[in-house]
């Protein structure tokens, strides 16, 4: 799977271009959040609200189907969860609604801030993988359609029974 090249600037931001590469849209660098410290306490993750779950949902799903445009502008985030395919319940953000939620997010460790070389415009990535370690790319895919899609009766995924076998009922550390 292709995807962007990545680099660590001096200031430990994430920017586009030449130096050390992500082209995995799972990738954790070690030392870009522009975030709160990564030795700061974050608080327990016990329950997101909707908006949440839909502004996270969306970034893990267009990390693994559109990772050239990975990670999100603001406007590309809004419509990718305001999208009428694969959602439910269907909503209409505004890009204001969205970029708070992403603050919330960011707070609980679960998205950052990613400056481009261009710098034209901040993007939006997720970190579930950096927050809870122990989830397999498989099981992050999985999270990120039932936070899309909500509860799924066993027919009703695009998955085979056996494929969420393994799939946690909790998330870690919860």
């Amino acid at each position: 799977m292709a995807g962007n090249r990545w680099s660590f600037g001096s200031d430990g931001r994430e920017r586009q271009g030449e130096g050390e590469t992500a082209t995995d849209p799972f990738h954790v660098p070690r030392h870009t959040m522009t975030d709160a410290s990564q030795d700061e306490q974050l608080p327990p993750i016990t329950s997101l609200s909707s908006a949440q779950r839909r502004v996270l949902g969306t970034m893990i799903e267009k990390a693994l189907t559109v990772p050239e445009s990975y990670p999100m502008t603001l406007k590309a985030l809004t419509t990718g969860c305001n999208q009428k395919s694969s959602r439910h319940p269907i909503t209409n953000y505004q890009e204001a609604d969205v970029e708070e939620t992403v603050g919330e997010l960011r707070e609980l460790g679960l998205a950052a801030v990613v400056h481009t070389e261009s710098g034209r415009t901040e993007r939006f990535r997720h970190y579930v993988r950096r927050r809870f370690s122990s989830l397999s790319e498989p099981q992050v895919a999985i999270l990120g359609e039932l936070l899309l899609r909500g509860r799924q009766s066993v027919g009703d995924s695009g998955f085979c029974p056996g494929a969420t076998a393994q799939t946690p009922t909790t998330l870690p550390g919860a």
